[in-house]
């Protein structure tokens, strides 16, 4: 289990800047960045990590979203993270800590 406290020092991470969005942890396969992020308690008591992301579809995209640059852009898509819990077509066990 991830501690709260690490929880939330990763969401404000992806509020501040571009996070990369890595193939294999591979710096030279990046696809996207993360582009806003919140901590949400779940039913069960426990915490999760929400997080929009996007994936490069078009080269510019890469100078619009450089890695680590200031994420000046994270409240626009507060709105996603409210249905991405609710939307999730997950089974139980998916959800469940010990299935991380």
């Amino acid at each position: 289990m991830v501690p709260l406290n690490a929880l939330e020092s990763m969401a404000r991470q992806v509020r501040e800047r571009f996070i990369p969005q890595l193939i294999d942890h591979d710096p030279n396969q990046q696809v996207g960045v993360n582009l806003c992020a919140r901590v949400d308690e779940l039913e069960d008591g426990e915490y999760a990590l929400v997080v929009v992301s996007g994936i490069f579809e078009k080269p510019e995209e890469r100078l619009l979203y450089r890695t680590f640059a200031a994420n000046t852009v994270w409240k626009n898509y507060l709105p996603y993270l409210d249905s991405v819990l609710e939307d999730a077509d997950l089974p139980e066990e998916t959800l469940a800590p010990d299935s991380l």
